[in-house]
C-alpha cells in the first residue's frame, strides 16, 4: 500500500509531512553516495534502518525537501523537489513519501519535537546562524537547553575570560556552552534554571529558579535569578546580581579587612563569584573530600565548602 503523508510534526529547522507520530534525531550513521545530477533525486543510502533515520538524513541534507523511504531493502531517496502526490508506478508497495513543507527555527531545545536527548541545532531569537547545544528531553517534561555539564573531569574549567564567553568543551561529555550564547538565549524569553547535583554515593538533589538571565557582554554577563524550589538548599541565591570573574577578570566583591583578591583565582574556576560562597561548579574536578578549600564543585547548603560533587548540570528552559 502507497501511504501518502498528512499530519504535520516540527523538528528543529524543518516541518515534515508525517502519517503518524515520529520523533526525529539528528543522527547520521556513514556518508550518502551522490546519484546524477540529471534528475530531482540527489541522494541514495543505503541500509537506512528506519523511516525516521531518512528523515534525519533529509534534515542534515542541503537542497533537500523532500524524500521516500522503502523497507525494501532500506533504501532512502532524498530530492530537492516537491514530490508528486501521485507515487511512482516502479516504486515498491512498501515506500513511504514524504515532502518538507516549510523550514521553522527552533529557538531553543524547547522547540524541537524529540523525545530523546542529544545535540540539535537551534537558533536563538537574534542571531543568524545556529548553535549546537545538548537538549534534555527527560528531566521534568524535558524541553531543557544545557550550558553546562561536570561529569568525569575530562576538561579543565580553569579558563580564562575569553574561553568562558565563547564556549569549550564537548557537548556529548563535559562542557560550558559561553556566557555570550547563554546571554542570547535567555535574553530572548522568560527562562527558568534547574541545577541537578549528584555525590559520589550517587544521592541526587537539584534547585530550581524560577527566574533566571545573563546580561550581555558590556554588563560583564552579569546573572540574575530568583524563585528558588528544590531539595539542594539555595546556594546560588547570594550570587544573583554578580558578574562573571575569571582569573583574568576580575569582578567579584571579594575585598574585607582581612582578606582580598580574586575569587577565580582563589576557586581555580571562572563563576559568578561574590564573596568566593556559596557554591562554585565550575571548580577542580575532585570527589568527595577536595584537597583544598573550595577549589571544588561545592554545593554549601547541602554538602558544604569541603566536598566535591562528582556530577552537575545546569540548564535553561523557556517558559510559557
Amino acid at each position: 500500500m502507497i501511504k501518502v503523508a498528512l499530519a504535520l510534526f516540527h523538528f528543529s529547522e524543518i516541518t515534515v509531512v508525517l502519517t503518524s507520530e515520529v520523533y526525529f534525531k539528528k543522527v547520521l550513521s556513514g556518508p550518502l553516495d551522490l546519484e546524477s545530477t540529471g534528475s530531482t533525486q540527489i541522494y541514495e543510502a543505503a541500509a537506512i534502518r528506519s523511516v525516521r533515520q531518512c528523515a534525519n538524513v533529509c534534515a542534515m541534507t542541503g537542497g533537500c525537501v523532500s524524500l521516500t523511504y522503502s523497507q525494501t531493502g532500506a533504501v532512502c531517496r532524498l530530492y530537492n523537489t516537491t514530490l508528486n502526490a501521485t507515487p511512482n508506478p516502479q516504486a515498491p508497495v512498501d515506500t513511504t513519501y514524504f515532502n518538507v513543507i516549510k523550514r521553522v527555527p527552533a529557538l531553543d531545545c524547547g522547540n524541537v519535537a524529540d523525545s530523546m536527548s542529544g545535540v540539535y541545532e537551534v537558533r536563538p531569537r537574534g542571531m543568524g546562524n545556529t548553535i549546537s547545544v545538548w537538549c534534555d528531553m527527560e528531566t521534568d517534561g524535558g524541553g531543557w537547553t544545557v550550558f553546562q555539564r561536570r561529569q568525569n573531569g575530562a576538561v579543565d574549567f580553569n579558563r580564562d575570560w575569553a574561553g568562558y564567553e565563547t564556549g569549550f568543551g564537548d557537548l556529548t561529555g563535559e562542557f560550558w556552552l559561553g556566557n555570550a550564547y547563554i546571554h542570547i538565549i535567555t535574553c530572548g524569553g522568560s527562562y527558568e534554571l534547574r541545577i541537578d547535583l549528584a555525590d559520589s554515593n550517587g544521592e541526587r538533589r537539584y534547585a530550581q529558579y524560577s527566574y533566571f538571565i545573563v546580561e550581555g557582554a558590556a554588563s560583564k554577563y552579569t546573572m540574575t535569578l530568583s524563585g528558588y524550589s528544590g531539595d539542594a538548599g539555595d546556594s546560588f541565591g547570594i550570587h544573583s546580581g554578580m558578574a562573571f570573574t575569571t582569573p583574568d577578570r576580575d569582578h567579584d566583591i571579594w575585598d574585607s579587612d582581612t582578606f582580598s583578591g580574586n575569587c577565580a583565582i582563589k576557586r581555580v574556576a571562572g563563576w559568578w563569584f561574590a564573596d568566593c560562597g556559596q557554591c562554585s561548579l565550575n571548580g577542580v574536578y575532585h570527589v568527595g573530600t577536595q584537597t583544598g578549600f573550595g577549589h571544588g564543585l561545592h554545593w554549601h547548603h547541602w554538602k558544604g565548602e569541603l566536598y566535591s560533587l562528582e556530577k552537575c548540570t545546569m540548564m535553561i528552559r523557556r517558559r510559557p
